[in-house]
């Protein structure tokens, strides 16, 4: 079993927090034909109602959200499973802030909407217990976003944080750091995503790797920022090297510990475009990409940010 991390270790009293979900209040509802029962914490939601909507189309639906009285706090906590949905195949078990779609025809997922926010979120943090099926993992995730800010219309990324999540019997408090592309832009919302098996590939366009039965109960969601002088000093060490800048066909990323590391590549709208394990010395092929800016951060094996940075790519 791998141990779990807590990301940041600062202490309450250092960090201005806001809740954002004690999952004490839920609400039913009724969707599809013939209609099936849901539910869901106010302020979350889940592709349960996508798959209730379309369930002729893929062959039937499983749910996947159920309210639980195995909390941390108060009475209640969201669990939520990776279940079968038709010809869909195994999918995670999501819960959201935010709205999701799917384009049915490409079966392409997209994220709308979340918490409105005045200003930059350092963290996001969570209470969660995970039991996964085989060697399965779960994500949490955070984008920081301007609403409507894109050339197209479109919400504009601005900073963006997450962890994988491996088997943890017990309530432990997970937190994200938010990493942001540049200085001086300030997001307006705030979307937070937790998957029940590795949501990563199939958010990004590519497929589902849920595996059955795997479970991941979430409690207590709050983010903060840190007071004026305190800063986030997680990934400010140099133990990736990432050489030639800019790169044409290959990068080179050279892992200077003894541990391997995870490293995640994303373009400029927040997409992940490459994920590798690095150790050593590693080449990843970037030639099927676009020239511009990409950014990457770099986890260790349960999760933990330990350095962020960027790259750019020039044929």
């Amino acid at each position: 079993m791998k141990k779990l991390y807590t990301i940041l270790l600062l202490s309450a009293a250092t960090i201005q927090a806001n809740a954002q979900g004690d999952m004490e209040s839920w609400q039913s509802y009724s969707v599809g034909f013939p209609a099936t029962s849901l539910e869901e914490p106010a302020g979350w939601s889940c592709p349960d109602s996508l798959a209730a909507e379309y369930s002729l189309l893929i062959g039937g639906n499983e749910k996947q959200l159920f309210k639980t009285t195995d909390s941390h706090s108060g009475s209640f906590a969201a669990k939520v499973f990776s279940r079968p949905q038709g010809s869909l195949g195994t999918m995670p078990g999501i819960l959201t802030n935010g709205t999701m779609s799917v384009d049915i025809s490409t079966l392409e997922f997209s994220l709308s909407g979340g918490t409105v926010i005045s200003g930059r979120v350092d963290y996001v943090s969570a209470w969660i217990k995970y039991k996964p099926k085989g060697n399965d993992s779960a994500n949490f995730g955070v984008r920081a976003l301007i609403a409507g800010a894109a050339s197209d219309g479109s919400d504009s990324i601005v900073g963006i944080g997450s962890v994988f999540i491996h088997a943890t019997p017990s309530y432990t408090q997970v937190s994200v750091p938010v990493v942001y592309f540049q200085t001086g832009t300030t997001p307006n919302r705030l979307q937070i995503l937790f998957a029940s098996s590795d949501a990563t590939e199939m958010l990004s366009g590519g497929a589902s790797t849920a595996t059955d039965s795997s479970e991941l109960t979430v409690d207590d969601v709050t983010y903060g920022t840190f007071p004026a002088g305190i800063n986030n000093t997680i990934a400010n060490a140099t133990v990736v090297k990432c050489y030639p800048v800019p790169a044409n066909g290959m990068l080179y990323v050279e892992n200077t510990t003894a541990q391997p590391l995870n490293w995640q590549a994303y373009d400029m709208s927040g997409r992940l475009v490459i994920r590798k394990e690095v150790n050593g010395k590693t080449g990843v092929d970037v030639s099927a990409l676009a020239n511009g800016v990409y950014m990457y951060r770099v986890s260790d094996k349960s999760g933990a940010l330990v350095q962020k940075g960027e790259f750019s790519i020039a044929k």
